[in-house]
């Protein structure tokens, strides 16, 4: 997401610049495989995730 703010009441062509980047925002996790040895206590466990962390990144950027 971008938006522009004018800053042309302080100097001609000066501008300010905001943005956001998100990656993974909602964050739905993939769950990984359940244990399939029979024999262990932890048997039909799922025991971990395979997901990538929420990165966001912010930005501003100063025209003039």
């Amino acid at each position: 997401m971008m938006k522009t703010f004018s800053l042309e009441t302080v100097r001609k062509g000066m501008s300010l610049q905001t943005r956001i980047e998100a990656s993974s925002a909602f964050h739905h996790r993939t769950f990984g495989t359940p244990d399939t040895l029979v024999d262990d206590p932890s048997f039909g466990v799922i025991s971990y995730t395979e997901s990538q962390p929420r990165n966001v990144q912010l930005g501003i950027q100063f025209r003039f």
